[in-house]
């Protein structure tokens, strides 16, 4: 059996994305974005160290801690990573909430879209997790229209994960 299926780490298939875990091969990427003036909306730009440690390696300790972490998307016809998808948890975030990156290349396709929709039907399927959020920086408009896309309402009476940062909301909570 595979080491990452051992883990609990799902695969999951969507028309045109397969999302995945994580390997290290997804590292620099994964790395240069976070490095970049993207990664501001997320409290970056992050070094190296920051990025490995903080991120990439933490999203992975998730699947372990609470049974729900980071996916890698590949696109299937070509198998570029082209971002990644998760489902946030743990001390620094109020509410379980979705989360997608999308590496530059590949924004405007509709794979944030894709693939926040099919880890919310997992996470209301298989993990039961209903009225899940998303924690948006407002300077972020291509994840905001993501949440428009997938009907996520502002839920105003939601605790923020920063001062001031919007939280929409997904399912019967709003």
């Amino acid at each position: 059996m595979d080491i990452l299926a051992r883990r609990g780490i799902p695969m999951l298939a969507t028309k045109k994305l397969l999302l995945r875990a994580r390997v290290e091969g997804d590292f620099p990427a994964y790395q240069r974005l976070m490095a970049s003036q993207h990664a501001e909306s997320m409290g970056g730009p992050f070094s190296k160290r920051a990025t490995w440690g903080g991120a990439f390696c933490h999203d992975i300790v998730r699947w372990s801690l609470f049974g729900h972490g980071a996916l890698m998307v590949d696109h299937r016809d070509t198998g570029m990573c082209v971002g990644q998808v998760d489902i946030n948890d743990g001390p620094l975030f109020p509410e379980k909430g979705f989360a997608e990156l999308v590496y530059e290349d590949y924004k405007g396709f509709g794979y944030a879209t894709e693939a926040v929709a099919a880890l919310r039907d997992r996470a209301g399927g298989a993990l039961g997790y209903g009225g899940l959020v998303s924690y948006i920086a407002p300077s972020n408009l291509a994840s905001i229209k993501v949440a428009e896309r997938l009907e996520m309402a502002l839920d105003p009476t939601a605790p923020e994960q920063d001062p001031g940062g919007p939280v929409h909301r997904h399912g019967s909570k709003a």
